[in-house]
């Protein structure tokens, strides 16, 4: 988790990047593809994401693991496949 003025507490790898979901995943499903999953890849915080690494706010039980096409592991919160934002030009 991280904190911000705008937007407030949000998902975050340990580095302070955000993670998001896509709103066309469901089931616990990875529904990018495409050109879509070069700008959104994955995110996956390994096979034993610990309570401790989490900190305070969210409960590991929430968090999952999904292989992708290709048997990449995806993980997930809440049953919501999470990914990163890679756009071709960082943002200023």
């Amino acid at each position: 988790m991280a904190t911000s003025a705008t937007p407030g507490t949000y998902l975050s790898d340990t580095l302070g990047n955000t993670l998001y979901y896509f709103s066309n995943d469901y089931n616990g499903q990875n529904n990018c593809a495409g050109s879509y999953a070069a700008l959104w890849p994955v995110f996956y915080a390994g096979d034993y994401l610990t309570q401790n690494e989490l900190g305070a706010g969210i409960d590991v039980a929430d968090f999952g693991t999904v292989t992708v096409t290709g048997g990449q592991k995806q993980t997930t919160c809440k049953s919501w496949p999470l990914y990163y934002y890679a756009p071709a030009v960082p943002i200023p």
